[in-house]
């Protein structure tokens, strides 16, 4: 999770000799004078004596009696050598004591931050929780950071299940958190939303609720009976059909004003295939793929060419398979398919050919696609391996690979829930597929999305498998016990829109 440079330690002598010339008057006593050798070592840059010699001045019981400014400026000096002899445990332990003395800023608490984010590979939850503080004192700097690694963060704290994604949440709304192009991170409020109305803070999650404009969260809303007494208060904030169109127009408007970014060209063209405007959206792909076959240097015109250009041809193949051109799309994903992904073997659409494959009966062909797909696949992309894996063992009447991919997928649902509960519809397993959509609705941390799944959407053009697919699920929202389940948290509405891509 990369994060920009700390620009807290211009030099090692700088820091040393500021620091000491900041205690007035010296003191005199052994540790002062153990403290000034040390600091001395340091700012001659000589570590190998000099770090040890500070750590154990810092050790001492008596470094406590030294004036603070002589204290602050050791610690910063021991965070900067213990980084420099790489030890990234110390260096984020002395960052901590800088950062709870009075003399410490903001370059001090980016570089607590920033060194979290080194010590862990993945966020736990002290990343979490110098986020939600670091971003709680110093709620302007918002912006400063990639929305990609704050979503890492809450997602992390969502894992931890330990009362952390509330405050992390509300640190993120009290600094007026933004995504690109000045958008709401509607879904994020919503779940900050959800959380405050767990907690009876309906007054707080009334004025949360004012930043969700995704239309996407308003059918989740709906069918949630915890916002009931929200949508009640205020229903016309909550016509999904509006909150549509406002979006549509808002990201026409977002394209006019930045046309070199592939990635909200994107997130125009999701939001046609949503309200089933294929012909739009084959339209919007062909121009973009037009734009970039017209010269030899695409990334000229779109500065996140390397990035997106690829998915924009993931989403051409969509488009063309909803217009019946099925063969046209198949093609389409192969070549993008062939392509690399972050400058990598493309893992992304080699899945989605795989899908494709078994939803038009080729499971020999998906299985193929899948061999191509190489190591450093996500945990989430591990999970879509094993249901393409179900589908074409299914298809090819391979029990014990269905069987072994089911185990996996069982094992590791928490990272993609809705791709377990597909394979095992998939696998004609509908008393499984039930009991897990039951426990999923009935778990106040997995309803909502259990909830969207549940939700009447028009029907997508597919293919007579897809058919087949669709009827199981449908036989399984029928049962007494599932519409108990949904009775009991939530209700069914009918929505224009296409089924959104669950989690």
């Amino acid at each position: 999770m990369p994060l920009s440079p700390p620009r807290i330690f211009l030099s090692l002598a700088a820091l040393a000799l500021a620091a000491c010339a900041t205690v007035t008057p010296v003191d005199s006593s052994a540790t002062q004078q153990r403290l000034d050798v040390a600091m001395r070592l340091i700012a001659e840059r000589n570590l190998n004596e000099g770090e040890p010699a500070l750590r154990a001045v810092i050790e001492e019981k008596a470094f406590g009696g030294l004036p603070a400014d002589a204290r602050y400026g050791a610690l910063l000096a021991a965070a900067k050598a213990a980084a420099a002899r790489r030890d990234l445990t110390l260096e984020y332990q002395y960052l901590i004591r800088v950062n709870a003395m009075p003399q410490a800023g903001y370059q001090e608490g980016l570089a607590q931050l920033q060194a979290g984010v080194r010590l862990h590979e993945q966020p736990d939850a002290s990343v979490v929780r110098d986020w939600t503080w670091f971003l709680g004192r110093w709620p302007e700097q918002i912006s400063r950071f990639d929305q990609r690694n704050i979503y890492m963060v809450i997602r992390a704290s969502k894992k931890l299940n330990n009362e952390s994604t509330l405050p992390l949440l509300q640190a993120l709304y009290g600094a007026h958190w933004k995504l690109k192009w000045d958008f709401e991170p509607s879904s994020t409020w919503r779940g900050l939303a959800t959380l405050l109305m767990d907690k009876k803070l309906t007054v707080e999650a009334v004025e949360v609720s004012k930043h969700i404009t995704d239309p996407d969260d308003f059918i989740v809303m709906r069918a949630d009976r915890r916002f009931d007494a929200l949508i009640a208060a205020n229903p016309a904030q909550y016509d999904v059909e509006a909150a549509a169109n406002r979006q549509l127009r808002a990201l026409e408007f977002a394209v006019q004003n930045a046309p070199t970014s592939l990635e909200l060209r994107r997130i125009e063209i999701d939001a046609l295939r949503r309200r089933q405007h294929y012909g739009a959206m084959l339209a919007a792909a062909d121009s973009i793929v037009s734009q970039v076959q017209s010269t030899n240097y695409p990334e000229k015109l779109f500065e996140d060419y390397a990035e997106n250009y690829i998915w924009i041809l993931n989403d051409r193949a969509e488009a063309l398979t909803r217009i019946g051109r099925w063969d046209d799309g198949v093609a389409q994903l192969e070549a993008a398919s062939s392509g690399t992904e972050h400058g990598a073997a493309n893992v992304s659409q080699r899945l989605n050919l795989g899908n494709l494959y078994c939803e038009l009966g080729r499971p020999q062909d998906a299985m193929a696609a899948l061999s191509k797909v190489g190591a450093g696949v996500s945990p989430y992309g591990n999970m879509q391996i094993q249901a393409v894996r179900v589908d074409a063992g299914t298809q090819l009447g391979d029990l014990k690979q269905v069987a072994d991919s089911l185990r996996f997928l069982s094992a590791n649902r928490l990272e993609a829930p809705f791709t377990y509960q597909y394979a095992l519809i998939v696998a004609a397993q509908p008393d499984r597929a039930a009991q897990y959509l039951i426990t999923r609705l009935l778990d106040s941390n997995t309803r909502q999305d259990a909830l969207q799944s549940v939700q009447g959407y028009m029907p997508t053009p597919t293919t007579p498998l897809g058919e087949e697919r669709d009827a199981r699920w449908h036989k399984i929202m029928a049962r007494k016990d599932v519409q108990a389940a949904i009775a009991k948290v939530g209700r069914i509405e009918m929505n224009r829109f296409e089924e959104p891509d669950l989690p």
